[in-house]
């Protein structure tokens, strides 16, 4: 770790390196986890987290600030569902998470979450609680910053966390949708369960969300339905 945090001191804005190090801490979290040893592996995993304000205070000093790249988040968004599941039963689907939002990554300090991009016509800011606040005069989307890869054959679920119900919400997903389609409503939790039916995109699936109110978006989940 002293060597990649050298390298890191000398090449402060190349996302490869800040990837080494959410990489190893990573991989050592998940040995300590699956030899039992979960306080270790806590403690790794939240020693993997930090690495997030570390880059977000070095891209203070950045002309042109970076983000990290789609494989790093990959590890972060998993490193934080453990984290926000760590005692619940939840934790046992951390290997059918496709994505889990993490609206308070923003490493390049812009106001709009790292894992996501914006419609023109929608006003976002990031809640002090983490969460994506929206004002849209009209329907207006997010949409997935780097392409999900969803196989054909299998079947995802797609949750999206609002703080209380919107009058209307409905997803697209490229290569897979023709249309954009409403969520199934339940409470504030809106939901929808599918199977592949063609072979993905060589690009992957981008994945947009469109929302016709003003509304507080908590999280975003998409995870394979294995059973």
């Amino acid at each position: 770790m002293n060597y990649l945090d050298a390298a890191i001191s000398y090449f402060p804005f190349e996302p490869s390196l800040w990837h080494l190090k959410v990489e190893l801490y990573y991989r050592l979290m998940k040995e300590y986890f699956n030899n039992e040893e979960y306080d270790k592996a806590k403690d790794y995993l939240l020693k993997g987290l930090s690495v997030i304000d570390e880059a977000k205070n070095v891209n203070k000093w950045n002309m042109n600030p970076f983000v990290f790249n789609d494989n790093t988040i990959k590890l972060l968004q998993t490193m934080r569902y453990m984290l926000d599941n760590w005692n619940t039963d939840g934790i046992f689907d951390v290997n059918n998470i496709i994505h889990y939002s993490m609206f308070d990554l923003d490493i390049n300090m812009d106001g709009i979450p790292d894992q996501w991009k914006m419609d023109d016509d929608l006003k976002s800011n990031i809640t002090n609680n983490g969460e994506l606040s929206i004002k849209t005069a009209d329907w207006s989307y997010i949409y997935t910053q780097y392409p999900i890869n969803l196989e054909k054959g299998k079947t995802y679920r797609i949750e999206v966390l609002v703080e209380t119900p919107v009058s209307s919400i409905s997803y697209y997903i490229t290569g897979i949708t023709q249309k954009s389609l409403s969520f199934i409503n339940d409470k504030n939790k809106y939901f929808v369960e599918f199977t592949v039916e063609k072979e993905q995109n060589e690009e992957g699936n981008l994945i947009r969300i469109y929302v016709k109110d003003d509304c507080i978006v908590k999280n975003v989940l998409i995870k394979e339905i294995t059973n």
